[in-house]
């Protein structure tokens, strides 16, 4: 889980103290500080990794745990001092070069923080995140033919991460590249999802100054044919129309898309969605395998099959296609487990999610647990999604909401979170929690206002902060230590 979903999440899902184990045992120390880190209580987690080091001195998982509870708290310097405990221990263990490297960039070390990444990087050479990381770095060192080398890494990896391609584009732009720049530009909008609004403007409007071609709305097909940027702005529609349920008009659209985009993995993908959705199952599995054959991480695309296969009664292949996307979204999401057998349970928690909704898709209830597991997961889009058909089948669903509220704020979405928050609150307002998340999300903001200098709005956001983290506090006087 990321350094922040986790203090988001730790509220949402508050836990008793636990007790302490009774014997000094290093692996049962471990585990409860794993687990109290998880919930995003670091400060618990690392009195539980000194006791495992009392017992055990050179466990290594202890330090890299200590050191990972140590950055969470921005404790950049004594986390190194764990990572490099660590790593004397265990020089091949990738996380704990690439955790040093983000601590030393908080301490203004971007030099030494490469020198990290490319530890990390020659023991997983596949890793999307550090090669993206790493070029932003590069980026800010002044040293963009190299960051741009490092994004390309990063795209090989996976064509459809618009992020990446947008930092790509800017680095581009900035370097007068103006093709290579037009190319990023018009990927970054084909492959957008859920990009802020402003990103979303600004490339519309370099692409239209480097081109010099208007961006257009809605498009017949045979402009299509003639220019690949109205392609990209019909992948637009085409997403609106699935997005507001009108699935039959979308499939068209995204044909004409496809016939310029043959590769986009996510219009095969959501090609797929809506043909499901229309019931026509044998043509939605098709289109899933051509998105995984260009995309084989594509989870969204395995969780889709598996719900057309079964739809067909093919069991057998359902359940495999759903086992394949659980494990594509654990594996490109950072959770820590202490034994094998705990990875299991959390598997069949999200298997238990997602076929108690093929048999009961009616169920808020079961639409919530399965935004919990990918909410856990770090995959607050999804989550976000199942969050909202909680709340179409129960519109006063107090864990839906909240669920949203949290998710929305780790999107950066904190005006919407608060608004989430609000409906939870009118619903049921005696929980801490959810005051202390609102609390969060109005600091957010005050800290985002007072960056562009609004003083009066920073303040503003700032007391109405106060005043629900008092009224937690209020609701729950026990230290959230």
């Amino acid at each position: 889980m990321s350094d922040s979903s986790g203090r988001w999440f730790g509220r949402l899902f508050k836990k008793e103290p636990q007790p302490e184990p009774t014997t000094l045992d290093a692996a049962t120390w471990n585990k409860k500080g794993n687990s109290l880190d998880n919930t995003g209580r670091p400060k618990e987690a690392i009195r539980c990794f000194d006791k495992a080091l009392e017992c055990d001195p050179e466990n290594v998982d202890a330090w890299y745990n200590k050191g990972f509870s140590l950055r969470w708290l921005g404790r950049n310097e004594d986390a190194i001092l764990c990572f490099d405990k660590a790593l004397e221990l265990d020089p091949r263990r990738g996380a704990a070069w690439y955790n040093k490297g983000n601590s030393l960039i908080s301490l203004g070390q971007a030099e030494q923080a490469i020198s990290c990444f490319d530890h990390a990087l020659e023991l997983d050479p596949s890793s999307i995140d550090i090669w993206f990381h790493r070029g932003n770095v590069l980026d800010d060192l002044h040293r963009p033919d190299e960051a741009i080398r490092s994004f390309e890494r990063a795209i090989r990896l996976n064509l459809r991460r618009p992020d990446i391609w947008y930092r790509k584009a800017q680095v581009e732009d900035s370097l007068g590249n103006s093709q290579d720049a037009l190319l990023s530009y018009q990927q970054f909008l084909v492959f957008d999802r859920n990009q802020s609004v402003e990103r979303v403007n600004l490339a519309r409007r370099r692409f239209q100054q480097l081109s010099g071609k208007p961006l257009a709305k809605a498009l017949p097909q045979e402009d299509v044919e003639s220019d690949p940027l109205n392609a990209a702005a019909l992948y637009d529609k085409a997403n609106s129309l699935k997005n507001s349920g009108r699935f039959e008009e979308a499939i068209p659209c995204y044909d004409m898309t496809l016939e310029f985009y043959s590769h986009n993995a996510r219009a095969w993908s959501n090609k797929g969605a809506c043909l499901h959705s229309a019931g026509r199952y044998d043509e939605a599995i098709f289109c899933f395998d051509k998105a995984l054959d260009l995309d084989p991480d594509n989870a969204a695309a395995w969780s889709n099959k598996s719900r057309s296969l079964r739809r067909l009664a093919r069991e057998e292949e359902a359940n495999v296609c759903r086992d394949r996307a659980l494990e594509t979204r654990l594996r490109f999401n950072f959770i820590k487990f202490n034994t094998e057998n705990d990875r299991a349970a959390f598997l069949e928690g999200g298997r238990t999610a997602y076929s108690g909704l093929d048999a009961y898709p009616e169920s808020a209830e079961l639409w919530f647990d399965k935004a919990k597991y990918l909410a856990a997961l770090g995959d607050h889009e999804e989550a976000i999604r199942c969050c909202e058909q909680a709340l179409k089948i129960d519109p006063r669903s107090f864990r839906a909401w909240t669920g949203k509220g949290v998710s929305l704020a780790q999107l950066g979405g904190y005006e919407q979170s608060i608004e989430c928050f609000d409906k939870a609150l009118e619903i049921d307002p005696g929980h801490a929690y959810v005051w202390d998340n609102k609390s969060l999300s109005l600091l957010a903001l005050a800290g985002s206002h007072l960056r562009f200098g609004h003083v009066d709005e920073s303040n503003r956001y700032m007391k109405e902060s106060k005043r629900c983290a008092d009224k937690a506090r209020e609701l729950d006087p026990t230290p959230d230590t």
